[in-house]
Order: structure tokens, then sequence, then C-alpha cells
């Protein structure tokens, strides 16, 4: 971890991370408050940013989540009966 104070700091932005390398957290801070963090990326940020930057599949997700929102619901006793389930029986509670 690193931290920078940006009231002090002369170097640019690209200097910074180019001698950093990306391989660790830099905070920045102003008046000794961290205000932004420059973290490295990993496969999973990646496809992150990826599915969110996919308008389409973004739409559809969000269309699923109001549909599982709005829509009609059945209790665990009917998914059970509907699909010739057992009930099972409770050891405990948590």
């Amino acid at each position: 971890m690193k931290t920078l104070a940006l009231e002090r700091e002369k170097r640019t932005l690209s200097e910074l991370l180019a001698k950093e390398n990306g391989a660790e957290v830099i905070y920045l801070t102003r008046k000794r408050r961290p205000t932004h963090a420059l973290v490295p990326l990993d496969d999973m940020d990646r496809e992150v940013l990826a599915i969110r930057a996919n308008a389409e599949l973004m739409a559809y997700i969000d269309a699923c989540s109001e549909r599982a929102r709005k829509g009609p619901r059945k209790t665990i006793e009917q998914i059970r009966e509907q699909f010739g389930m057992p009930r099972t029986k409770r050891k405990g509670r948590w």
C-alpha cells in the first residue's frame, strides 16, 4: 500500500502507474484524508466491467430482476409438491 498527498505530488498519473507497475494499491489523499484509491484490476474485474458495458445484457438482467420482484411467487411447499419432492425434517434452527 502506498499513500500519496495530492497537494505535494508532482508526478503525473501515468508516471505513478508506470513506476508502481500496477502491483499495489495507491491511496490518494487531500489534506491527509483519503479521497481515491488506484487499485490494480484482476481478471474478475475485467469480466465485471465487460458485463456492465453490455447494455443489452444489463437491460435483460434488469427485466429479469423486475419480473422476479413483481411476478408470482411460490412457497417452498408448493415447489416440493409440484416436483413431487418429499418434505424434509429440520434438525433445528440456525
